[in-house]
C-alpha cells in the first residue's frame, strides 16, 4: 500500500513538473532565464540588470522558496524593471511555474533529466 501511495505521489509530483515547465516556456521564461535556468535566455544580454541564475540562491531578492518564487512572479520585484510583474497569471499558474523554476534551482542536470508520469 505505500509503495501505491509513494507512486501515486510521485506521479503528482511528475505532471506538476511538465505543468510547470510547459507554463516556463509559453509564457516567456526561458526568452530571459534561459532553458536551464541559468540566465542566459535569447534576450538576456539586453537586460540590465541580467536575469537571474537560479541555481544562485544568494541572488534571489524576495526568497526562493516556491512560494516566495510564486509571489515573485505575480509582483515582479519592486523597485526595479528587472523582473516584470505577471498578475494576470492565475495562482496555479504561478505554482506550477515556481515548482519547476525550484527543479530548475535544485537540479544542475535538470534540462537533461527526464520527467515521466
Amino acid at each position: 500500500m505505500l509503495a501505491n501511495c509513494q507512486s501515486a505521489n510521485t506521479s503528482k509530483e511528475s505532471s506538476a513538473l511538465i505543468k510547470g515547465r510547459n507554463m516556463y516556456h509559453i509564457r516567456g521564461c526561458a526568452a530571459c532565464h534561459g532553458i536551464k535556468g541559468d540566465g542566459k535566455g535569447d534576450r538576456s544580454s539586453r537586460l540590465n540588470p541580467p536575469p537571474r541564475d537560479f541555481q544562485d540562491t544568494n541572488s534571489y531578492k524576495q526568497g526562493y522558496e516556491i512560494t516566495k518564487i510564486a509571489e515573485t512572479i505575480k509582483t515582479g520585484v519592486r523597485g526595479t524593471q528587472a523582473m516584470p510583474p505577471y498578475p494576470y497569471l492565475s495562482k496555479e499558474e504561478r505554482l506550477s511555474i515556481a515548482k519547476y523554476v525550484y527543479f530548475l534551482q535544485t537540479n544542475t542536470n535538470a534540462v537533461k533529466t527526464k520527467i515521466t508520469q
